[in-house]
């Protein structure tokens, strides 16, 4: 259950995800398998209460938000008297109020939650993806060698195969799988 929390003058909303402890301590080493869980709460949250998140977060150095003692009450589903506030939540930011909250607080980043009901459907996306039957490209056959070194009894060894790549100058750019 969502909880509405305010400190100082900051109003946000807690809500508590809980993980087996094996899979947090295998996700510290881990920073993809970090990213995953991260991305995995964010989408259940969206699901369960109807939110719409910013996927883009911020890990902060402190660990949580609130006491132990309220996370551990929330756990075991102990009710406890909590201001509602709801009504500053609904109150939208103004650009610069955002601005100016993150120029002075460089570590805050202002997040907008949005019921899905408030998102309209027909939202222009900032980046749109082009395939590539739109852009009319020549594609061009690499140039390759494929060479068969045999040992002295003349077994082969290994194969070497040389490929040059048109437009590519470095390996950086490469992407190779071999199997």
């Amino acid at each position: 259950k969502p909880e509405d929390t305010t400190e100082t003058s900051d109003a946000y909303m807690v809500i508590d995800v809980a993980y087996n402890p094996d899979v947090l301590q295998a996700a510290e080493k881990n920073q993809v398998e970090k990213n995953q869980l991260i991305q995995m709460a964010m989408k259940c949250i969206e699901e369960k209460f109807q939110f719409t998140l910013s996927h883009s977060y911020h890990i902060t150095k402190f660990r949580i938000k609130g006491s132990i003692q309220r996370m551990k009450q929330n756990l075991m589903g102990i009710q406890t008297d909590s201001i509602d506030l709801r009504e500053k939540m609904r109150r939208e930011l103004t650009l610069g109020q955002i601005r100016s909250s993150t120029m002075s607080n460089p570590d805050h980043f202002p997040q907008l939650l949005l019921r899905k009901d408030q998102v309209s459907g027909k939202a222009v996306c900032l980046i749109e993806e082009i395939s590539s039957t739109e852009i009319q490209v020549e594609i061009k056959i690499p140039a390759y060698e494929l060479k068969i070194v045999h040992d002295h009894n003349e077994k082969p060894l290994k194969t070497e195969l040389k490929v040059e790549l048109p437009g590519i100058n470095s390996v950086s750019l490469c992407d190779l799988s071999v199997s």
